[in-house]
């Protein structure tokens, strides 16, 4: 079995420990305390699904739903040991810690024109202009239903970032 560390692994053992320290009361989670969901700001245990001893911790900034599986570097991991998820309204990630947080309307649209252009030249892509913006809200209102999977970073994408990248 090889045991050497790549950067992934290097990268990904920092933040847990940092997590693991916060200790919250046992047995609290969002909903006893007035948020309509369990997860809300709770910091929750992510294991990967091939390599059972890869732990990962992500903390959610906000009061919604978190996925059950997510994808890290190209890596599935699951959301595990639920009850041993801590509520953690105040906590601050640090530099390179992993977090939900809320997708903007202007995110959303980025997402949703790019995969409506992924469609192209498909049988799928929608035939009229008017089918096309309704394809494009359809995945916007979802979109921001839903959380984004962030990396904590000293720098701050604004849309106005995110507008320039994409017209490059």
């Amino acid at each position: 079995m090889d045991t050497t560390l790549t950067k992934l692994q290097v990268e990904l053992a920092s933040a847990p420990q940092l997590m693991q320290d916060y200790q919250a009361p046992a047995g609290v989670n969002g909903a006893l305390l007035g948020h309509r969901h369990v997860e809300a700001f709770a910091i929750m245990r992510y294991q990967n699904r091939a390599n059972p001893r890869d732990i990962i911790y992500v903390w959610n900034s906000r009061d919604g739903v978190t996925p059950f599986c997510i994808f890290v570097n190209g890596c599935e991991y699951s959301h595990v040991n639920w009850p041993q998820d801590r509520y953690a309204p105040n906590y601050r990630p640090a530099e390179g810690e992993l977090i939900f947080r809320d997708c903007t309307e202007e995110e959303a649209a980025f997402y949703a024109d790019r995969r409506i252009a992924q469609y192209k030249d498909t049988p799928y892509y929608p035939k009229s202009e008017e089918d096309r913006q309704r394809v494009r809200q359809a995945l916007i209102d979802e979109a921001v239903k839903g959380p984004i999977l962030a990396r904590v970073s000293k720098v701050t994408v604004t849309s106005e970032a995110l507008k320039s990248s994409a017209n490059e």
